[in-house]
């Protein structure tokens, strides 16, 4: 499904951070409740394509806002999500979206849950993040 870029934010040289619309439509069933099911367990992402090269990565967001009202037109819940993504110089799919530009549509696909978190399960949580 495609995801259009409202807005891109340099945070150092070679790091930026990717707002992308979120339009959720309304589902009645099983689907909206599976889609809430896998973002309340825990860690989750999101496959982003690059479609001239036919090749995916994964990627975390770091924000994902999105109403609880559904919009009259739109018929969906609106909001969007962010990713903080750094530019790697061989690095496919991290250049690519670094060249998009605001209004431009990029394809992703998920949720996907990564990491089933249970409250109160584990005394301490460690975390390393880095590239693919």
């Amino acid at each position: 499904m495609p995801f259009t870029l409202i807005e891109k934010e340099p945070l150092t040289p070679d790091t930026t951070r990717f707002r992308f619309r979120v339009n959720r439509p309304w589902f009645d069933g099983d689907l909206e409740k599976t889609m809430d099911g896998i973002i309340a367990q825990g860690a989750w992402s999101v496959d982003i394509k690059y479609h001239m090269v036919q090749t995916y990565r994964t990627y975390t967001p770091v924000v994902l806002s999105v109403s609880e009202t559904v919009g009259e037109e739109t018929e969906s819940r609106e909001g969007f999500v962010d990713f903080v993504i750094k530019r790697y110089p061989r690095g496919s799919l991290s250049r690519f979206l670094h060249d998009t530009r605001v209004g431009d549509q990029v394809e992703m696909r998920g949720p996907i849950l990564t990491w089933p978190y249970h409250s109160a399960k584990y005394k301490h949580l460690y975390m390393i993040a880095g590239g693919t």
